[in-house]
C-alpha cells in the first residue's frame, strides 16, 4: 500500500480519514501515516486513531509518502493554494481520493490532490483541476470545468458546460446555470442561485439571506399600518 499523510487536522480531516478507510475496505490502497498541522497544541494528539506527527513544513521528512489536503476556507479563498505552495514536491506526490460511492464518468479528467466525496456525481467530459475538494451530493454537469484549489460545498448543482475558475469557493446548495463562467478567487455564498457570469474576486450571497432584513422591515411596516 502507498503511504499517505493528510495536511490539516481540522474537521474536514475526520471525513478524509474515513474516506481512506472506506477505500481500503474495498481494496487495500493507502497506508495512512498520520496528519500534519501547524497548530502546535495538536502535536502528538490522536485524530480518529491516527497521530498528528508534525507541522505542514515537516512534510519534507516524508519523501516516500503522498499527501492530500483537508484545508480550505470560505474566509481565505487562497488557503488551499497557499498550503500547496509550501509543499516542495511535484503534483504527482498529491493523491486524489475518490470515495467508492462517488460516480465519476469514465470520460472525466481529475487533477492531482483532489477529494471527491461520497454521492458526488461527475458527468461526462467534466474536468477538475488540481487540489480541488468536491463535497457530498454535488453534481458537476457534462463538459463543465472546475479550476485548481477550489472548494465545492455539499449539494451544489453545476449545470452543463459551466466554467469555475481557480481558488473559488461555492457554498452549500448553490446552483449554477448552464454555460455560466465564474472567475478566479470568487466566494459564492450558500444557497446562491447564479444565472449570470461572475467576475474574478467577487463575493456573491444568496438573495434570500441578503434581503431578509429588507423583508423584515417591509413586514413591520405592513403590521404597523
Amino acid at each position: 500500500m502507498k503511504k499517505i499523510i493528510i495536511l490539516g487536522a481540522g474537521g474536514a480531516s475526520f471525513n478524509i480519514i474515513e474516506y481512506i478507510e472506506d477505500i481500503n475496505d474495498v481494496k487495500p490502497t493507502w497506508d495512512l501515516i498520520g496528519l500534519l498541522d501547524d497548530n502546535i497544541s495538536l502535536l502528538g494528539s490522536i485524530i480518529k486513531g491516527y497521530p498528528v506527527i508534525g507541522t505542514i513544513d515537516d512534510c519534507k521528512k516524508w519523501d516516500d509518502a503522498m499527501f492530500v489536503s483537508s484545508i480550505g476556507s470560505a474566509y481565505d479563498l487562497d488557503l488551499r493554494m497557499k498550503v500547496r505552495q509550501r509543499i516542495p514536491f511535484e503534483d504527482e506526490r498529491f493523491a486524489t481520493i475518490i470515495h467508492p460511492l462517488a460516480y465519476v464518468s469514465k470520460s472525466s479528467k481529475i487533477g492531482s490532490g483532489c477529494i471527491i466525496c461520497p454521492f458526488t456525481y461527475l458527468q461526462a467530459d467534466t474536468e477538475i483541476g488540481h487540489n480541488t475538494y468536491i463535497t457530498s451530493y454535488t453534481l458537476i454537469g457534462h463538459e463543465s470545468k472546475i479550476g485548481n484549489h477550489c472548494v465545492i460545498a455539499g449539494g451544489t448543482i453545476i449545470a452543463g458546460s459551466a466554467n469555475v475558475g481557480d481558488c473559488t469557493y461555492i457554498g452549500v446548495r448553490s446552483a449554477l446555470k448552464h454555460e455560466i463562467v465564474i472567475g478566479d478567487h470568487c466566494m459564492i455564498g450558500m444557497g446562491s442561485v447564479l444565472w449570470k457570469n461572475v467576475k474574478p474576486y467577487t463575493k456573491m450571497y444568496s438573495p434570500h439571506a441578503r434581503n431578509r432584513q429588507e423583508r423584515d422591515k417591509e413586514l413591520k411596516l405592513l403590521n404597523d399600518e
